[in-house]
């Protein structure tokens, strides 16, 4: 039974017990490391003899157990395990978390010394990346593909974490304003066990905006701002007095020993996650677990971020609640609407929960609001304070003299090493002790005992961009390469630019020099050397008819090819060799054009059928069909992008332009020209810094008649819309390809006769 879960010739080297944690859930299964892929699946369990074999339920008290009559297996190559981090798990460390290049994660508890022999046999596999693109969360976690980016790679032992902090390039990045504040908040809750499967222990952001009754906010204002240097529970003096006085007048000695405490309530529990999460699936499950099948009280329920702000910050004089933020808030609009139109109740006012109810200067806009949270994070108040929280949550004021002094104890059990669950024999006692653990919640691992540098270099707009550069005295546009074919496409390789050919795309841009190309007699798509074109991988015949599309994710490990037969096929480049991965069918006419995104591991693809429609690259699933505006967009889907910073997507057909989230949900449709014929578009590019800043949003679309337009976002009233910025004539054929350059101060046009361009700021010698 086992064999049939495996790859045809694979076999078994280890072995080990493990329990996977989702949220509240957890489901027992086993590890495998086999000779070239690792595995996770579950209802299986290795016996004493050492077989393989199916199974139910076997693991003792804790979160609850997940069943199912079929078993879900999960598989990756040797080359795919990018990081591997040891972790606690009820404040015990008997955990694994694994993360893999298809943005997919997964905590793994294990039971008595398997957990040291399996990540010693994991972490000789894993490619472990310092690079920043894989540190980035606003991905990770609840978005809609339900997928993770991947997290910057850590060493397996809390010591060896803090010993990076003390030399990490982040770090220093951070402070010289290299580094966003989210970013680093992101990294920084991940080396402290922090993890998005665990809902005990999940990330943790500050709350930073402190007005939420105003209708306009000024985020130059330091009143506008909590203050970073408190804990949440001595923002109101009037509060920090009582928690003060009640640490004062608590004696150990009269209490069973229990320690000082000033809060017996944590500013991050399951508890606190499910409160903001209620609206969104699967929280919404958990939470009702938790309430044995029926959602809380409604006043109890999250309505008002005023009122939930209000609470937090002992306005109210409440001294049960000190809760921080979850980093949703910065990046996630979905979890304040109630789209899935659950029945929360009615208040006592006799108002309906549905909808959380934003603040003033939202405009009723959930998109709105987490940009404004996210540019708030990035500002210059925060970037020259975020160090103070830092202290409090992950540093030296965490624990001891520091603690005591900021007003910063929690109770004793929500930090490590308090309790030892292993060693209680007694179930009743065990089951008390975990239940006390999940309702105090757990402090982060302490990172460093020293106070946090502040951040020197605040960067929180853009300094420059391609608007103004087109506006420049100094506007220099040189020819760089007459190809004598048409470009297909331009990519950036560092100081390099790739151009490709059409029916060519290159495999990866850390892995050149090899592409895949198709249009061939024998409707094959093959796997060529750059330098040599010589061929070393074929894949036969995909599609029945040929290839009409083609797109390959970022780090060059899986292909979409989009068909005449209206089918789109998914296959993995592994080495040096094309191995099918499955199919995906919805469209009933020819697939037009596919972008694919490694990193929120879906694809999108648009066809001739005027449908545009969104993939799990990872379940090989549909996930839902874009609502392209109509009648007047009567055109084919002609080209699909994926913004990489924030998942956005963009869809061309004719002269329309449509931006959506990647959840959905329509930002933005605006129409380029009017004339199909001389103006339809013909290619996209577009800004990816500052993303939370709409309005600093630049889109440019090259069109059928050889120009370039500039487009800026404008934000009125709760409407998005696209205003022209500049226009000029480039070239004198059809634009085939656009590319921003990644420092955003220059950018490259190609056209179908060949031609590229490369528009920057001409450089002048220093007198």
């Amino acid at each position: 039974m086992l064999h049939r879960l495996l790859d045809v010739g694979d076999k078994v080297v280890h072995k080990f017990n493990c329990a996977r944690v989702e949220g509240m859930d957890k489901r027992d299964g086993v590890l495998l490391v086999s000779t070239r892929n690792v595995y996770i699946i579950d209802d299986y369990r290795v016996t004493t003899n050492g077989e393989v074999v199916q199974h139910g339920s076997a693991w003792g008290s804790g979160l609850s157990s997940m069943s199912s009559s079929t078993s879900r297996s999960r598989r990756w190559p040797h080359s795919a395990i990018v990081s591997v981090f040891k972790r606690k798990y009820l404040l015990q460390p008997v955990a694994i978390e694994i993360f893999a290049a298809d943005g997919r994660n997964y905590l793994l508890v294990f039971d008595g010394r398997a957990r040291g022999e399996a990540f010693k046999h994991l972490q000789s596999l894993s490619t472990t990346s310092t690079t920043m693109e894989v540190v980035s969360g606003i991905l990770s976690g609840s978005l809609g593909s339900g997928g993770t980016e991947q997290v910057e790679a850590a060493m397996g032992s809390l010591d060896a974490l803090r010993n990076m902090w003390r030399s990490d390039d982040l770090t220093t990045k951070w402070v010289n304003g290299q580094v966003s504040n989210f970013q680093y908040l992101i990294h920084l809750n991940t080396l402290a066990g922090r993890s998005y499967n665990d809902l005990t222990q999940y990330p943790v952001f500050p709350w930073v905006i402190a007005d939420y009754v105003s209708g306009a906010l000024d985020l130059s204002d330091p009143s506008v701002y909590r203050d970073l240097s408190k804990p949440m529970g001595a923002l109101s003096e009037g509060r920090a007095e009582e928690f003060r006085l009640r640490y004062e007048m608590w004696e150990p000695e009269e209490n069973a020993g229990v320690p000082k405490w000033h809060y017996g309530s944590h500013y991050s529990v399951a508890g606190v996650v499910l409160y903001y999460l209620i609206r969104l699936e699967p929280f919404t499950q958990h939470f009702l677990k938790l309430q044995d099948g029926h959602f809380d009280v409604a006043d109890r329920l999250f309505y008002s971020v005023a009122d939930t702000w209000h609470s937090a910050s002992g306005q109210s004089m409440n001294l049960s609640d000190v809760k921080e933020l979850i980093p949703e808030f910065y990046y996630l609009p979905e979890m304040l609407s109630n789209s899935n139109r659950f029945d929360l109740g009615r208040k006592q006012t006799s108002e309906q929960i549905g909808d959380v109810v934003l603040p003033p200067w939202a405009h009723g806009d959930p998109i709105h609001f987490v940009n404004v949270m996210r540019s708030a994070l990035e500002s210059k108040y925060v970037s020259e304070n975020l160090h103070k929280w830092i202290d409090l949550i992950f540093g030296c004021r965490q624990q001891g003299e520091g603690a005591e002094e900021s007003l910063n104890v929690f109770y004793y059990l929500t930090y490590e090493g308090a309790i030892d669950i292993q060693s209680i024999q007694d179930p009743v006692e065990r089951a008390a002790s975990i239940a006390q653990i999940n309702n105090f919640g757990q402090t982060p691992s302490q990172l460093f005992k020293r106070p946090h540098p502040q951040k020197q270099v605040v960067v929180s707009k853009p300094q420059w961009n391609v608007l103004q550069l087109m506006h420049s005295s100094l506007l220099q546009r040189t020819l760089i390469a007459e190809a004598g074919e048409v470009v297909g496409s331009i990519r950036a390789l560092g100081e390099k630019v790739i151009m490709t050919g059409v029916r060519k795309f290159p495999v990866s841009l850390r892995s050149l020099p090899r592409y895949v190309q198709y249009g061939f007699m024998d409707c094959s798509v093959r796997l060529r050397m750059q330098d040599t074109n010589k061929t070393i991988a074929a894949l036969e015949a995909p599609h029945t008819g040929q290839v009409s599309c083609i797109s390959v994710t970022e780090d060059g490990h899986i292909m979409c090819t989009g068909g005449k037969d209206c089918v789109i096929n998914v296959t993995a480049i592994e080495k040096n060799n094309f191995s099918p991965l499955g199919s995906l069918c919805a469209h009933v006419e020819c697939v037009t054009c596919i972008a694919t995104s490694r990193a929120y591991s879906i694809a999108v693809s648009g066809s001739a059928d005027k449908t545009c429609i969104v993939w799990d690259l990872n379940k090989l699933k549909l996930v839902r069909q874009l609502k392209v505006p109509g009648p007047e967009h009567d055109w084919p889907i002609s080209l699909v992008d994926i913004n990489p910073s924030n998942g956005n997507i963009f869809t061309v057909s004719g002269v329309y332009v449509n931006m959506f989230t990647i959840n959905g949900q329509l930002l933005v449709s605006h129409a380029t020209g009017t004339s199909v014929q001389e103006e339809a578009i013909t290619a996209i590019t577009y800004t990816t810094r500052f993303e939370w800043l709409e309005e600093h949003f630049l889109l440019l679309t090259g069109h059928y008649d050889g120009s370039i337009r500039v487009w800026r976002m404008r934000y009125r009233g709760g409407t998005r819309s696209l205003h022209l910025e500049h226009q000029c004539k480039a070239h004198t054929a059809p634009i085939t390809s656009l590319l921003i350059h990644a420092d955003q101060h220059s950018f490259y046009s190609a056209d179908n006769s060949g031609r590229v361009l490369m528009w920057a700021e001409e450089k002048r010698e220093a007198a």
